[in-house]
């Protein structure tokens, strides 16, 4: 037998009869997440995350290599843990086999628990989920100082726990095992008071033990509790078995088939899926850091009680690139949101926005609540996923919003879940919320989005060309991107496009290739102005770059033109002068302007 990993309770490190555990917290840390991710890297970046938090000291990777260093000499092989841990360009992996951690035999085991209760075999069933729980010697991870890794890891553990239990009692209640579990039952609903299979369990016990007056008491309870603290009814099925108790009156129970009574609870499915709807992340992203940092700390899971839901708005002017952004933020984020991640596009700036009662249906199709979808009211859906997101880690995004109406019903429940919304205009947002701006990107940024795109050695070779050619565009995300696709499929000179460019007079049009079409992410924006902020925005066309225009220049006032900035479809121009704000635009939007006030495109 090799070394054994028991992380279901205080961390245990067995070779043999001898426990060689580490005793300093922090080596603990790092080989419980070697153990948990067995025969994957843990990237060297993850371990002093979850060492450090957001301030990691400047000695973090030198300390890192000091508590690998001392955990090798701790396990015995060829050379000091040299069979065990693997030293990798990027970070490390521990090389654990199933039996040897107490984590992957539960999770072996409560998984062949539910399929042999799906398959008919309860007895095998109630074995094997009894086999599964008796490997806990308290919660999981009970002794680290965790990060936010492990902490994600330690609620998904007493989650499929708690799954396990959930089986394991399914399993003895067909068995007729109902007058041993009431006891068991009733701490059970001490503990988790308002969970309802527990309490349909102990109310199906008591009653066929003879007991229906304790198994009404159980369900008013219950009831109680419910209204008070979320203001919802039992469920339908529990409501059903409360129906059938009643009816029963005082018929003897005993004898009765489990399958009579147990038949109005929902049957037991395969472990839920969990949701995981998020669009891939862009490979060649170039990541504004400073943006990033500051959206992860605010959206991270805190240590400590749960206080409110984190909402982050993103917003900006059209191909800024708001929708890559939250995207990339969300990975980063996942594993921090271990019960799932949900993506919605809400079309905030098409003709027909998209319904958020659509987008519930959705969301609960995904956690398997197919009968909360018959619901043709929109508050009923939306009770049903937060009731369903409470007690939960869920990260929600939902990009191109048009409203904090649109958003408000597809919110989670629970403070330790987090949402991200994008949207063209900065909509309200409820109190509490974070709200980033995204700025065009800066040059040098710029260019390396470019070289990722048609190569490094063709920008630096007319690297000039390429500065003077996403200036022209100000630097803007969509527009780099639609470029570095014309240059890369047509494999004309850097300097031949911009010099087409230049001399176009229509600007836009070469920021139209393959399914790139700038022009139409701003007519989507501009459909949606009022015929005021309409007339702003054409009398900003030929305000002078960098230089701006005043209300009074425009004749029109200034809560026109910051309804215009609100909408990130103009910009304050900073000035000496501060007597008087002044108005601009960014080079596309002035193109677009220019176009719309020659009145070349229709509408």
């Amino acid at each position: 037998m090799g070394i054994r990993f028991r992380l279901l309770g205080p961390i245990q490190v067995l070779d043999g009869e001898n426990d060689i555990t580490p005793k300093a917290d922090k080596q603990r840390v790092v080989l419980t997440m070697l153990a948990l991710y067995r025969g994957r890297v843990v990237r060297t970046e993850e371990l002093i995350d979850e060492l450090w938090g957001n301030n990691p000291p400047r000695s973090a990777l030198a300390t890192l290599q000091t508590y690998v260093y001392k955990i090798r000499r701790l396990l015995p092989g060829p050379g000091p843990g040299a069979d065990l841990l693997d030293t990798l360009p990027r970070g490390y992996r521990a090389s654990i086999a199933a039996e040897d951690l107490d984590v992957a035999q539960f999770e072996r085991l409560a998984m062949a628990g539910e399929t042999a209760l799906r398959g008919g075999q309860v007895e095998q069933a109630a074995t094997l989920c009894a086999q599964a729980l008796r490997l806990w010697r308290g919660p999981a991870l009970s002794d680290l100082s965790t990060g936010a890794t492990l902490s994600a890891h330690a609620m998904r553990l007493a989650e499929r726990k708690l799954r396990t239990l959930e089986v394991r009692i399914e399993a003895d209640l067909r068995l007729d095992r109902h007058r041993e579990l009431i006891s068991e039952l009733k701490e059970l609903t001490i503990g988790h008071p308002l969970h309802e299979e527990f309490h349909g369990d102990l109310m199906l016990a008591l009653h066929r033990s003879n007991r229906q007056l304790e198994a009404l008491a159980v369900f008013q309870r219950l009831r109680e509790a419910m209204i008070e603290q979320a203001g919802l009814e039992p469920s339908v099925s529990l409501q059903e078995l409360h129906g059938t108790i009643l009816a029963a009156g005082g018929a003897p129970a005993v004898g009765v088939p489990a399958s009579a009574l147990v038949g109005a609870r929902e049957p037991v499915v395969a472990t839920p899926i969990t949701p995981a709807q998020l669009p891939p992340d862009t490979a060649d992203y170039v990541v504004p850091d400073d943006l990033v940092r500051q959206a992860t700390q605010w959206l991270r899971p805190r240590t400590g009680p749960p206080s409110a839901l984190r909402v982050l708005t993103v917003n900006g002017m059209p191909g800024v690139g708001k929708t890559a952004f939250a995207v990339h933020l969300a990975h980063r984020l996942r594993e921090h949101f271990p019960d799932g991640q949900f993506f919605a596009d809400l079309r905030g700036t098409d003709d027909n926005p998209a319904e958020p009662a659509d987008i519930l249906a959705r969301f609960l199709r995904a956690v398997q609540l197919t009968h909360q979808v018959t619901a043709a009211d929109l508050a009923e859906r939306a009770t049903a996923f937060r009731s369903w997101s409470s007690g939960r880690r869920v990260l929600v995004v939902l990009d191109d919003a048009r409203s904090y109406e649109q958003v408000r019903p597809l919110l989670p429940g629970d403070a330790r879940c987090a949402v991200i919304v994008t949207s063209s205009a900065a909509p309200p947002t409820q109190p509490g919320a974070h709200s980033l701006r995204l700025a065009p990107m800066c040059p040098t940024r710029a260019l390396t989005l470019l070289a990722g795109i048609v190569g490094t050695g063709r920008v630096t070779r007319e690297r000039a060309d390429a500065e003077r050619l996403l200036a022209r565009f100000g630097h803007l995300p969509l527009a780099i991107r639609c470029l570095g696709a014309r240059l890369l499929a047509t494999g004309v000179p850097i300097w031949q496009l911009r010099d087409q460019v230049e001399a176009a007079a229509r600007p836009l049009d070469h920021l139209r290739f393959g399914d790139i079409n700038l022009r139409a992410r701003l007519d989507a924006s501009y459909r949606l102005l009022p015929p005021q902020q309409r007339a702003a925005f054409h009398g900003l066309a030929d305000a002078v770059p960098g230089v701006g225009t005043t209300p009074a220049e425009l004749r029109t006032g200034a809560k026109t033109l910051d309804a215009l900035v609100a909408r990130n479809l103009a910009d304050i121009v900073p000035a000496q002068d501060c007597t008087e704000s002044r108005y601009g635009l960014h080079p596309v939007l002035a193109d677009y302007a220019r176009e719309r006030v020659r009145s070349v495109l229709p509408g």
